[in-house]
């Protein structure tokens, strides 16, 4: 089949069971594509691949909060952060009194 839509004269739109439709416009296409997905897949074609990707952007985002949290912590620990301890003082106070303010 990846070999026939290779094959395909330009301005045709064919699904799985090499239905074709034929393209007038741009807009044709999208509303041919539209029809085309709902007609194959139904709505759930639409939302193929987002269980993956936020899956993917949840672990991603637990790596980056940890590593983020571990350093602070380890920095922390080792006061090695001056500017994040007036950093973390002033956020506390509304930060004026260590801006001269």
């Amino acid at each position: 089949n990846s070999t026939a839509a290779a094959a395909l004269p330009p301005g045709l739109v064919c699904n799985a069971d090499d239905v074709c439709i034929p393209i007038e416009s741009a807009e044709d296409d999208l509303i041919s594509l539209v029809k085309l997905i709902l007609e194959v897949e139904g709505v759930a074609g639409f939302f193929g691949g987002v269980k993956a990707m936020m899956i993917g952007q949840a672990l991603i985002k637990s790596v980056a909060f940890s590593a983020n949290e571990l350093a602070l912590g380890v920095l922390k620990d080792s006061n090695l952060l001056g500017v994040a301890t007036i950093v973390g003082s002033s956020s506390a106070s509304g930060g004026m009194e260590e801006m001269g303010g």
